[in-house]
């Protein structure tokens, strides 16, 4: 897409906020854009279809006692799967917590990472979701089932910082990457 020509792309909306967005994630419908904000603790939602907030829930969710550093939109148009901020350097808990932002209700938590979760990616097919954490682990999860993850994949001692975990299309692959120690190169899976 080329930026400079004329007219160029518009802009369908502006999302104002005191501090800078930490993560952002698309319903699958295109229909919402759901944005982060670490720094002031808030969930932004933003109606794409009107290009402004949205007139069936409420466009702005603060979530001062959790925090939220990541957030992935769910199957479900009002729910998304977000994991807490930092307070001080310190992650307020390492939970991923299951958000109907129809009523401002957590619906599930999710517990098993010992350390800040850096990212959440949501299955294309199903309500299973992978999570990875600066604790060497990826972890697979189900939304309509609390408790235990479903499995645990361990990444080698040598492993520095936190691992990246994504579906592919299909939801039957997932990929999974990681910096080495002493920079000697990445492990993939």
């Amino acid at each position: 897409m080329d930026f400079s020509s004329e007219p160029g792309p518009k802009m369908g909306c502006v999302v104002r906020g005191r501090s800078p967005a930490t993560s952002l994630s698309y319903h699958e419908s295109g229909s919402h854009l759901f944005v982060a904000s670490e720094k002031d603790s808030v969930l932004r939602i933003v109606d794409c279809l009107n290009g402004g907030p949205p007139s069936d829930r409420p466009p702005m969710i603060k979530l001062k006692r959790e925090g939220i550093r990541t957030v992935r939109a769910t199957h479900h148009g009002h729910s998304v799967l977000f994991s807490p901020g930092m307070n001080g350097g310190v992650p307020k808990k390492n939970s991923i917590y299951y958000l109907s932002v129809h009523d401002n209700k957590i619906l599930r938590e999710f517990e098993g990472h010992s350390g800040v979760i850096n990212e959440i990616s949501m299955s294309p097919v199903d309500d299973t979701f992978l999570s990875s954490g600066v604790d060497g682990t990826v972890r697979l999860w189900d939304c309509g089932k609390s408790g235990n993850n479903l499995g645990e994949l361990k990444l080698p001692p040598n492993v520095e910082g936190a691992p990246l975990a994504v579906y592919d299309s299909t939801g039957l692959v997932f990929g999974v990457s990681a910096a080495m120690a002493g920079g000697e190169g990445y492990v993939r899976y």
